[in-house]
């Protein structure tokens, strides 16, 4: 069994001109990955959200220094809170459709899934 790690693979222009929305894309988890992924792959645009302004704003730093500042927007976005939504939308709407969206937020339940009923949650029987 080898232990040798792989090479990155580089974009193949799969997005070239496509404009991607990502949610809870700041920091080093999934969202940001993703976002680093489409641009390699030539999205036009991505547009993160995120709840914590810090670093959504040091990673809109970080992926404009690398991918052009033009080709990335940011705004705090709260996927609870209806209004915020829609701004974070308008903002990915601002100059054309969207292309891609990834729903990357998950919210922590405040029951363990243990516990979780089919009264709360409706059967998930077959």
């Amino acid at each position: 069994m080898s232990s040798t790690t792989p090479e990155y693979v580089p974009g193949h222009g799969l997005l070239t001109g496509k404009r991607v929305v990502i949610t809870a894309a700041a920091g080093a988890g999934i969202g940001q990955a993703a976002a680093v992924r489409c641009l390699e792959e030539g999205a036009a645009l991505v547009v993160l959200g995120d709840t914590h302004a810090g670093r959504l704003e040091q990673t809109q730093q970080e992926l404009g220094a690398r991918f052009g500042a033009d080709r990335v927007r940011t705004a705090v976005c709260d996927v609870t809170v209806e209004e915020q939504i829609t701004a974070f939308l308008d903002l990915a709407e601002d100059g054309g459709p969207i292309d891609v969206m990834i729903n990357n937020a998950g919210l922590g339940g405040s029951v363990s899934i243990l516990d979780m009923t089919d009264e709360q949650w409706g059967s998930c029987s077959t």
